[in-house]
Parts: C-alpha cells; structure tokens; sequence
C-alpha cells in the first residue's frame, strides 16, 4: 500500500514535469497511469484537464473538472479552469457562475477576477466587467492585462478620456505595448485629434511593424485629413501585412469612389 502510494505521487510528479517542458502526450500517458492506480485522486484528474484545455478539446476538459469536482468541490483552481474552458465555449454565463464559485473559494485570486471581468464584458455587463477588472488591479497592483481590459471596456463605453488613463496605466507598466499605443491612436483619432493618433499610431509601429491596424489607423487620420495619397499608402501597408483585413479593404473601396471628397 506504502509502496503504490510512492509510486502513484512519483508518477504524478513526472506528469507535472512533462507538462512544464510541453511534453503533453506523455504526460497525458502518465496521468492515465495515476488514475488507473487511484481514481480518485483529483489533481491528477485536475491536471489532465488542464492539458486537454492546451489542445482545444475543452468538452474532455470539463469531463475531467467535474470529476475532480464531484470528489473535492472545494478545489478553486479547479472551479476557475473550468470557468476557462466554458469561455473558451463561448459558454460565458456558465464559466461566470465557475468563476463565482472559484471567488467564494478565495476571494484573493486575481486572476479569477480578471477572468469574471471577461466573461461579463462579452455578455455585455461593461460596468461589473470594470469593477471586476478594478478588483483584480486591487490585488495585483501590476496586473496589465486587467488593465488593459479595462481600458477596452471603457471603450466600449465610449468614455474616451478615462480609457485613455487607463492606457497610460498600461504603458507605465509596459511601454512596449504596441496593442494600447495602437488603441490609444484610435481614441485620438476618433476625438479628432489626429496629430497626437499620429503619434500613438508611430509609436505602436516603432514597436511592432507588423501592427496591420496601426498602418489603417494611419492611413484612417489622412483621410480625416484630406491627404488621400499619403491615406492610400497606409492602407496598402496594412494590406501587405494583413491582404484579409476587411477594414482598409473597404476604405480602399471607397477611396477609389471618391466617396471621402
């Protein structure tokens, strides 16, 4: 008995270990091993969820969380992977009610309050999505994506200003963030601040080239600005980066109609 529980944990520490240099497959091999031995033994049934998730069979993910779950429901982390795997489902009021359930469990679990902050903005409920983000940035005061989230949550809102305070956030955390530089181009660019969108669309361009919609947010500000060939150019840029890019796509169209004179 001594000797099967030495074996069962050894093996589930190999498991663990295959998982960190992404040996998936044989970790999967091994778990399978480990409940064969004890199938009651949740982490390791935890555990091989969390690999299903990695390769996209997120229904054999959640078999597995409720497995673990039916023997411990007091396992948090649990709750909140299978809360990830719903969202991954698109299934956001289930994962939401996973996340709540993570939360009862440990009301300090940053991430958890990130993730509840996703799943209420795409069903819509921006104002709880930001306090959900708030609460995370509360307990992570280093947390950029929750702050960016909430940033693009603001946005949603249209409340232009605040999100950009929220992007400044960001960019003092991590100035590298081309994705905000880009996003705070657009705020500008929809204020009509086209010279500091400019700016903010360069910057994001600076860090990553490949950036398909700073080069359109660029070419988005001449046109704003009656510079119709310089507007073309950056369009065309966005396209060689991204030929499906339906937006630029579309002001090409229209360019060519004349339809911005």
């Amino acid at each position: 008995m001594v000797f099967g529980e030495f074996k069962k944990r050894r093996l589930f520490k190999k498991a663990i270990d295959c998982r960190d240099q992404g040996n998936y497959q044989e970790a999967l091999v091994l778990l399978d091993d480990v409940i064969e031995m004890d199938p009651y033994y949740a982490k390791a049934l935890s555990l091989k969820g969390s690999i299903f998730k990695k390769f996209g069979k997120y229904g054999e993910s959640i078999v597995c969380y409720d497995k673990a779950l039916e023997l411990d429901s007091t396992l948090w982390e649990v709750w909140y992977n299978r809360g990830n795997a719903l969202i991954d489902l698109d299934k956001n009021d289930q994962a939401l009610s996973c996340y709540n359930k993570a939360l009862e469990l440990n009301p300090n679990f940053s991430r958890a309050w990130y993730n509840k902050g996703n799943a209420l903005r795409k069903l819509g409920k921006y104002n709880e999505a930001i306090d959900c983000f708030d609460k995370a940035v509360e307990l992570n005061n280093k947390f950029e994506n929750a702050l960016y989230n909430k940033a693009i949550t603001l946005m949603d809102l249209k409340k232009y200003e605040e999100a950009l305070e929220c992007y400044n956030c960001v960019l003092e955390l991590n100035p590298e963030n081309s994705s905000a530089w880009n996003n705070m181009g657009s705020i500008y660019g929809t204020l009509n601040k086209n010279k500091k969108a400019l700016n903010c669309f360069n910057k994001a361009l600076e860090i990553n080239p490949n950036e398909t919609k700073s080069w359109y947010g660029k070419g988005a500000v001449f046109i704003q600005l009656k510079e119709h060939e310089k507007a073309l150019k950056y369009l065309n840029k966005s396209l060689k980066v991204d030929p499906n890019f339906e937006p630029a796509k579309e002001i090409k169209e229209k360019l060519a109609k004349d339809e911005f004179n």
